[in-house]
Protein backbone atom coordinates (compact mmCIF):
# COMPACT_ATOMS: atom_id res chain seq x y z
CA UNK A 1 0.00 0.00 0.00
CA UNK A 2 2.71 2.47 0.98
CA UNK A 3 4.70 1.83 -2.20
CA UNK A 4 1.63 2.49 -4.36
CA UNK A 5 0.78 5.68 -2.48
CA UNK A 6 4.38 6.84 -2.66
CA UNK A 7 4.56 6.25 -6.42
CA UNK A 8 1.22 7.85 -7.25
CA UNK A 9 1.15 10.76 -4.84
CA UNK A 10 4.78 11.79 -5.27
CA UNK A 11 4.76 11.37 -9.05
CA UNK A 12 2.77 14.56 -9.51
CA UNK A 13 1.66 17.67 -7.65
CA UNK A 14 -0.20 16.13 -4.66
CA UNK A 15 -2.29 19.18 -3.69
CA UNK A 16 -5.96 18.40 -3.03
CA UNK A 17 -9.06 19.82 -1.31
CA UNK A 18 -8.56 23.28 -2.78
CA UNK A 19 -11.14 25.82 -1.65
CA UNK A 20 -11.62 29.57 -1.89
CA UNK A 21 -13.62 31.36 0.78
CA UNK A 22 -15.91 34.32 0.13
CA UNK A 23 -13.23 36.75 1.32
CA UNK A 24 -10.50 35.18 -0.83
CA UNK A 25 -9.05 32.75 1.71
CA UNK A 26 -7.36 29.92 -0.21
CA UNK A 27 -6.91 26.58 1.53
CA UNK A 28 -5.59 23.24 0.30
CA UNK A 29 -3.99 20.04 1.56
CA UNK A 30 -1.10 17.82 0.53
CA UNK A 31 -2.31 14.25 -0.10
CA UNK A 32 1.21 12.78 0.07
CA UNK A 33 1.81 14.34 3.47
CA UNK A 34 -1.64 13.24 4.72
CA UNK A 35 -0.95 9.66 3.54
CA UNK A 36 2.41 9.63 5.36
CA UNK A 37 4.52 9.08 2.23
CA UNK A 38 6.27 12.47 2.35
CA UNK A 39 7.05 15.31 4.68
CA UNK A 40 5.53 18.77 4.25
CA UNK A 41 6.53 20.95 1.33
CA UNK A 42 9.19 23.54 1.96
CA UNK A 43 7.07 26.18 0.25
CA UNK A 44 4.19 26.68 -2.16
CA UNK A 45 3.61 29.24 -4.88
CA UNK A 46 0.37 30.55 -6.29
CA UNK A 47 -0.20 32.70 -9.36
CA UNK A 48 -3.67 34.24 -9.47
CA UNK A 49 -5.36 35.22 -12.69
CA UNK A 50 -8.60 36.37 -14.18
CA UNK A 51 -9.93 33.65 -16.47
CA UNK A 52 -11.96 34.34 -19.59
CA UNK A 53 -14.05 31.20 -19.95
CA UNK A 54 -15.16 32.13 -23.48
CA UNK A 55 -11.61 32.37 -24.88
CA UNK A 56 -9.71 30.21 -22.39
CA UNK A 57 -7.23 32.99 -21.64
CA UNK A 58 -5.62 33.91 -18.32
CA UNK A 59 -4.63 37.43 -17.26
CA UNK A 60 -2.25 37.44 -14.31
CA UNK A 61 -3.48 39.35 -11.28
CA UNK A 62 -0.30 40.48 -9.59
CA UNK A 63 2.99 38.73 -8.93
CA UNK A 64 3.35 35.09 -7.93
CA UNK A 65 2.96 34.61 -4.17
CA UNK A 66 5.15 32.37 -2.01
CA UNK A 67 3.44 30.56 0.86
CA UNK A 68 4.95 28.60 3.74
CA UNK A 69 1.66 26.96 4.76
CA UNK A 70 -1.15 25.40 2.67
CA UNK A 71 -3.22 28.56 2.80
CA UNK A 72 -3.09 32.01 1.35
CA UNK A 73 -5.07 35.05 0.32
CA UNK A 74 -6.23 36.03 -3.15
CA UNK A 75 -5.53 39.63 -4.15
CA UNK A 76 -8.28 41.95 -2.92
CA UNK A 77 -8.57 43.61 -6.34
CA UNK A 78 -9.23 40.22 -7.95
CA UNK A 79 -11.85 39.13 -5.41
CA UNK A 80 -13.65 42.48 -5.35
CA UNK A 81 -13.78 42.80 -9.16
CA UNK A 82 -16.92 41.58 -10.88
CA UNK A 83 -14.92 38.83 -12.57
CA UNK A 84 -17.00 35.67 -13.00
CA UNK A 85 -14.06 33.22 -13.20
CA UNK A 86 -10.64 33.28 -11.57
CA UNK A 87 -7.86 30.72 -11.47
CA UNK A 88 -4.89 29.88 -9.30
CA UNK A 89 -1.78 28.01 -10.49
CA UNK A 90 -0.37 26.15 -7.49
CA UNK A 91 3.02 24.51 -7.12
CA UNK A 92 4.60 22.73 -4.18
CA UNK A 93 8.36 22.56 -3.61
CA UNK A 94 10.20 19.79 -1.78
CA UNK A 95 13.87 18.88 -2.28
CA UNK A 96 13.09 15.16 -2.49
CA UNK A 97 9.94 15.50 -4.64
CA UNK A 98 10.69 17.33 -7.92
CA UNK A 99 7.36 16.32 -9.50
CA UNK A 100 5.52 18.44 -6.93
CA UNK A 101 6.52 21.60 -8.79
CA UNK A 102 4.35 20.62 -11.76
CA UNK A 103 1.47 23.10 -11.86
CA UNK A 104 -2.01 22.43 -10.57
CA UNK A 105 -4.45 24.96 -12.03
CA UNK A 106 -7.77 25.38 -10.25
CA UNK A 107 -10.74 27.37 -11.51
CA UNK A 108 -13.33 29.14 -9.39
CA UNK A 109 -16.63 30.68 -10.43
CA UNK A 110 -18.37 33.40 -8.48
CA UNK A 111 -21.37 31.86 -6.71
CA UNK A 112 -23.47 34.46 -4.94
CA UNK A 113 -21.22 35.97 -2.29
CA UNK A 114 -18.63 33.21 -2.53
CA UNK A 115 -16.67 31.01 -4.93
CA UNK A 116 -17.21 27.47 -6.22
CA UNK A 117 -14.47 25.19 -7.52
CA UNK A 118 -15.49 24.40 -11.11
CA UNK A 119 -12.37 22.95 -12.67
CA UNK A 120 -8.96 21.50 -12.05
CA UNK A 121 -6.04 20.74 -14.38
CA UNK A 122 -3.25 18.62 -13.00
CA UNK A 123 -0.01 18.95 -15.02
CA UNK A 124 -1.54 21.11 -17.78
Amino acid sequence: RTKVLDAWLNGTNPLVDVALGAGGELTFANAAEKAGVATAAERYTVQWSRFDNATGTHSDAGPEQTLTQPRGQAPTALISARTEFISARLRAYHADQPAWSQPLVVYFRRAGDGWSLVGLERNP
